[in-house]
């Protein structure tokens, strides 16, 4: 990536940032904890081209977006977790002998 292109990803992460904080009134602390568990700002170095001709509000509907349907795939990978675990318990609870 050339300097030029990798200094542009960076204003637009910082843009798309301050941007959302300000939508939902964020500090900046707020905004890095969402950010940890959603993977915003990564969403928006993976494809800045995209953000980089889209509005203010555009920015921000963007990150919604994302954000629901990263809280749909943790869901997901919740639910799967789930479903593996209760089988492994159904499987060893099977496998001892009962307890009178």
């Amino acid at each position: 990536m050339s300097e030029k292109r990798l200094n542009n990803t960076i204003y637009i992460m910082y843009l798309v940032t301050e941007n959302y904080k300000k939508a939902h009134s964020l500090t900046t602390e707020q905004f890095l904890e969402l950010d940890a568990k959603y993977n915003i700002i990564n969403f928006v170095g993976e494809c800045p081209d995209i953000f980089d001709s889209m509005t203010s509000q555009e920015m921000i509907e963007e990150q919604v977006e994302e954000i629901s349907e990263a809280k749909n795939r943790l869901s997901c990978s919740i639910l799967r977790h789930q479903q593996k675990a209760r089988s492994c318990l159904r499987a060893v609870l099977y496998a001892l002998p009962e307890v009178a």
